[in-house]
């Protein structure tokens, strides 16, 4: 009963405080005549309320009032974007750390170059005098444009179908043919191509050079264990 008795003591001592504090709230945002005029305390809670909401409503004004001082992006004007800076005035890398990019993309370049260059020379053909003799005519060899009445081994330019055909019976051209065709062939590998060009491809592809070397050690091996001619 006591404790009771002391919360409802305290609970009513509080709401007095709050009571007392509104008042003096009240009384200083308030002139003496218009705080004396509320007599009752409901008059006096309603105008302490009633003051607080217009306090919550200036307080939203001045926040609108910075929001809209916020300027939106898109807004803005050309004149108003900031320009890049020049190329000079720019942060640029130590003359020391130029000075080794440069070296390390010589040295890159390089690099790929005698790759190229190494990968050309594996794929040469070796050994036969007869493919370096292919090798020798084909790096002379030029396909003729296309033209109307031309033949393309001889460069014979004819006015129509006729002198074509007359050409291509001729002692010249006949030879023409025959060493192009021995120029398109490959021995070794027993194939025929349809120029001297197609052949070079073949000549350096991985077949073709697998063979080479097979056949060099094949030719090899027999002077090696070949037994010697009787002379009579």
């Amino acid at each position: 009963g006591a404790k009771t008795t002391m919360s409802k003591r305290k609970a009513k001592r509080m709401k007095v405080e709050k009571i007392e504090a509104a008042e003096a709230q009240l009384v200083k945002n308030s002139t003496p005549t218009e705080f004396s005029s509320l007599t009752s305390l409901d008059e006096k809670i309603a105008a302490l309320e009633s003051q607080l909401e217009q306090s919550d409503s200036d307080t939203s004004d001045s926040e609108d009032e910075r929001t809209t001082l916020v300027v939106a992006p898109s807004s803005l004007n050309e004149d108003d974007a900031i320009p890049p800076l020049p190329s000079h005035q720019l942060p640029q890398l130590p003359p020391s750390q130029m000075k080794k990019m440069k070296k390390l993309s010589k040295a890159k370049n390089q690099n790929s170059k005698s790759k190229k260059k190494n990968v050309k020379e594996t794929r040469k053909p070796s050994g036969i005098s007869e493919n370096d003799e292919v090798l020798q005519y084909m790096d002379g060899y030029t396909v003729s444009e296309r033209k109307p009445f031309a033949c393309r081994l001889c460069k014979f330019q004819g006015s129509s179908i006729e002198d074509l055909r007359t050409h291509k019976q001729t002692p010249e051209h006949l030879a023409c043919a025959q060493r192009e065709r021995e120029a398109s062939s490959c021995n070794m590998c027993d194939k025929q191509f349809t120029s001297p060009m197609q052949l070079k491809e073949h000549l350096s592809g991985f077949a073709h050079i697998k063979k080479e070397k097979a056949f060099l050690k094949r030719r090899q091996w027999q002077k090696k264990f070949q037994p010697p001619s009787s002379q009579s």
